[in-house]
């Protein structure tokens, strides 16, 4: 079997661009007989990227609330 995809897809696919859809990772996992890591894969706790912004995210928040907490007194 192959997968139905362009070339230029495949590219993205490999360099990790986030634009390629999910379904084309399933598809791969599954080709491969991996389709069983598809849940650990999509698992949020294994997107650092996204961790690391929900950390920024809590300290920008921190840095906002500090500013008005000294502002009010």
């Amino acid at each position: 079997m192959q997968m139905a995809l362009s070339v230029p897809t495949l590219i993205r696919m490999e360099k990790g661009d986030p634009s390629v859809g999910m379904g084309v990772y399933a598809t791969a996992l599954w080709l491969m007989g991996r389709h069983a890591a598809l849940p650990d894969v999509a698992a949020p706790a294994q997107d650092l990227n996204a961790l690391e912004q929900d950390i920024e995210a809590v300290r920008q928040r921190a840095r906002r609330m500090s500013r008005k907490s000294a502002n009010v007194t």
